[in-house]
């Protein structure tokens, strides 16, 4: 198991000067996050969503809009394989940022984390499609009559007491893809690479869980919630397999109880 990234989705009511009324802060978080601070040129008229401003750092990107914050972290190399370390890691950056941008001041109203995990795959070059075919043979009834998988995206969620959770399967693939650093002379600015020649370098099932609060009648602190979030999804993933049904599975995905893969 490997937890490739996290993402925060923070909404709160509209501001139609943010970049305005962020200033300040968002200089100040540059500095504390030691990345680049981007004002975006994004047309007057574009919906809320869109981001206004972005601030990139080696393991972190934030984006600005009207009506949302979002912060999508990396984790660190040593500790992406520990779902707990990892959610540890990201607490402590999301608090770092909040208590910057005091996100309460701009009337907050609900959020939502986004878990990115993959379970690789022992062994080499095969297809993201292949290794997920005996997830749709067991989770989908429709017979595939020795037909090969061609595409395959589970999306499922429920309504709990104080969260909605969602959950995304899908298979993934990696190729190590190089481009020359010198075109052929007659085709100058232009590269053709035929990727189905490449070898695949890592496929496995990737699973995404999906947790927000936009169903609680009262939300309190941003951070706050995303402490509770980020708490209940480590009971979901350490339940995976009794939720998806399939704990044999995951157990052939497992080495050890400390989650190493083979």
């Amino acid at each position: 198991m490997q937890v490739n990234s996290f993402q925060i989705i923070i909404e709160f009511e509209l501001d139609q000067q943010i970049v305005f009324s962020l200033g300040q802060q968002l200089k100040e978080l540059q500095k504390a996050l030691n990345g680049k601070l981007s004002i975006l040129n994004t047309p007057r008229m574009a919906a809320p969503p869109t981001p206004r401003a972005l601030i990139k750092s080696a393991d972190t990107i934030l984006t600005i809009s009207l009506d949302r914050l979002e912060i999508t972290t990396t984790p660190l190399q040593h500790i992406m394989n520990n779902y707990e370390s990892c959610v540890k890691f990201f607490k402590s950056r999301i608090e770092s940022i909040l208590k910057i941008l005091r996100i309460e001041d701009l009337n907050y109203k609900s959020l939502g984390v986004i878990s990115d995990i993959q379970f690789p795959y022992n062994e080499e070059n095969i297809s993201g499609i292949k290794v997920i075919e005996p997830i749709f043979d067991r989770l989908i009834n429709i017979q595939r009559k020795e037909r090969d998988l061609a595409s395959f995206q589970l999306l499922f969620g429920f309504m709990e007491k104080n969260f909605y959770t969602n959950y995304i399967i899908s298979g993934y693939e990696i190729k190590n893809i190089q481009i020359p650093s010198s075109p052929p002379q007659n085709n100058v600015g232009f590269v053709a690479i035929d990727t189905k020649s490449i070898p695949i370098s890592e496929s496995g099932i990737g699973i995404k869980i999906d947790i927000n609060n936009k169903n609680k009648e009262s939300n309190k602190s941003p951070f706050e919630d995303a402490n509770s979030i980020l708490d209940e999804s480590i009971n979901k993933y350490n339940s995976l397999g009794e939720i998806l049904n399939l704990e044999d599975f995951f157990k052939c995905f497992q080495q050890s109880e400390k989650d190493k893969l083979h």
